[in-house]
């Protein structure tokens, strides 16, 4: 659950996108939903931070997985891992479905995810799309969820299957009305 002044603002058991042109708080949002989580939940993150200063404060956080990806090459390694993870909580939930209540939710943070998924590197952009793309449709049934921001959430940042998979936005100012 998010708290805004100590009620309860909504409960994140989906995915969330994170909207707006530079300087709108973006960054300042998701930190915010982030410390919320910590705040409220017992849970576990992965952070992805392409700008390489956003999410450095949570770089000690004991619920942290795995140190802060700030390249698209830790980044991509991390998204195999939380697939990897998706695939064996998959694996015990055949065994029993009783297994879940084991799981820790974890959520993977992307801080401008353009960064990955519109890549110059068709290679990159290719293959991190591909995994966030399947963190997104199989990932919330086993408690793995995505909190993604960007600029301008168009299907050439993020493809129409992670779009129609992102159930809460949070769209902040925006410089068109199509980004909107």
């Amino acid at each position: 659950m998010i708290k805004l002044n100590d009620q309860v603002f909504f409960e994140l058991k989906t995915h969330m996108l994170i909207a707006g042109c530079t300087g709108s708080g973006k960054s300042t949002a998701l930190k915010r939903v982030i410390d919320s989580l910590i705040l409220t939940h017992d849970t576990i993150f992965i952070m992805i931070d392409l700008k390489r200063i956003e999410l450095g404060q949570y770089k000690d956080l004991s619920t942290l997985l795995y140190d802060v990806a700030k390249d698209e090459i830790s980044a991509i390694d991390v998204l195999e891992k939380a697939v990897d993870m998706m695939e064996l909580r998959y694996k015990l939930l055949d065994e029993s479905m009783d297994n879940i209540k084991n799981f820790r939710t974890l959520y993977i943070c992307i801080d401008e995810i353009a960064e990955l998924t519109a890549n110059i590197d068709k290679n990159i952009a290719k293959e991190s799309t591909a995994l966030i793309s399947k963190l997104a449709r199989l990932g919330r049934a086993c408690k793995i969820h995505l909190i993604v921001a960007t600029q301008y959430p168009t299907r050439q940042v993020l493809s129409m299957q992670v779009l129609m998979n992102l159930d809460y936005r949070l769209c902040l100012k925006t410089a068109t009305k199509q980004g909107s």
